[in-house]
């Protein structure tokens, strides 16, 4: 499940920050996205990746 981690990092475009974890049989990566990026179509093309099959989001405020 770590490597999973390291994968979503690798993938952040350049200028983007995240503050990644791993805890319970989940992982989580808080996304502080560049000027102009956009979250959510980011994370769309991350999950259409084959090695990510049956990966999913879950939002939540904090």
């Amino acid at each position: 499940m770590a490597t999973t981690v390291i994968r979503l990092v690798g993938m952040l475009p350049a200028g983007w920050a995240c503050e990644p974890w791993v805890e319970g049989g989940r992982i989580g990566l808080r996304v502080e996205p560049g000027p102009g990026g956009a979250v959510d179509r980011w994370l769309a093309g991350v999950l259409a990746d084959r090695v990510l099959a049956g990966w999913g989001a879950v939002q939540w405020g904090g």
